[in-house]
């Protein structure tokens, strides 16, 4: 098992991705809070949509859990988790071209309509987040989510993060921060139940509306 300080060298190495000091710490933060609001890891197969180069998986390896994929559209990051993650089978990572003119610009799989090639109610947990942050359109999130639910066991829990509107304007142009009205988020959800959501109450830049579900 990796120390801290090895887990945040690792990461230090990464190209590409959301990279910061404390890469474990806040990875194995949420983990633990999603435990708090239901999620129960022991013995679950998690998604990790939007993997990034596995803040949340290093934190992960710690517990029992069945399996792990993580996808990303990112392929250097993909590369990064398959080299980190050696020591642990039941942890997979797939690169799925989904064209991003901000992430991926020369990818060729339009997200509006994809398909993902995981069988139904696969997984108990999922984990979104940072996603439809940097989506390019309402249809593109409405296909996400419909694919979430999908994908998501009977009573399958999921943590999802938004940019809302209010408080910020809707924004689809600058994808740093693809804001959606809070009516259409409401109306994506409507399989689920909500459990509990916080922040995302004022404009700045990284308050994102986290929220912990369930599926109904």
């Amino acid at each position: 098992m990796k120390t801290t300080e090895e887990w945040n060298n690792l990461f230090g190495q990464a190209d590409e991705g959301y990279i910061h000091t404390q890469m474990y710490e806040s990875g194995k933060e949420m983990i633990y809070k999603m435990m708090a609001f239901g999620a129960k890891w022991q013995g679950a197969r998690v998604l990790d949509l939007g993997c990034g180069n596995g803040r949340f998986a290093a934190a992960l390896t710690e517990i029992d859990i069945q399996s792990y994929d993580g996808i990303d559209p990112v392929s250097p990051c993909i590369d990064f988790c398959k080299q980190s993650f050696l020591a642990y089978p039941n942890f997979v990572f797939d690169h799925i071209d989904f064209k991003n003119s901000m992430y991926n610009p020369k990818g060729v799989i339009d997200s509006k309509d994809y398909t993902f090639p995981l069988e139904d109610s696969s997984f108990d947990i999922m984990i979104v987040c940072s996603v439809f942050t940097h989506l390019q359109s309402l249809e593109e999130a409405k296909n996400f989510m419909k694919e979430i639910h999908r994908m998501l066991a009977p009573d399958g829990f999921a943590y999802l993060t938004w940019f809302r509107s209010p408080p910020n304007l809707v924004n689809f142009k600058n994808i740093e921060h693809t804001t959606f009205k809070e009516c259409d988020i409401m109306n994506m959800l409507k399989g689920f139940e909500f459990i509990y959501t916080e922040s995302g109450h004022s404009d700045q830049w990284h308050d994102q509306w986290q929220m912990f579900v369930k599926k109904i």
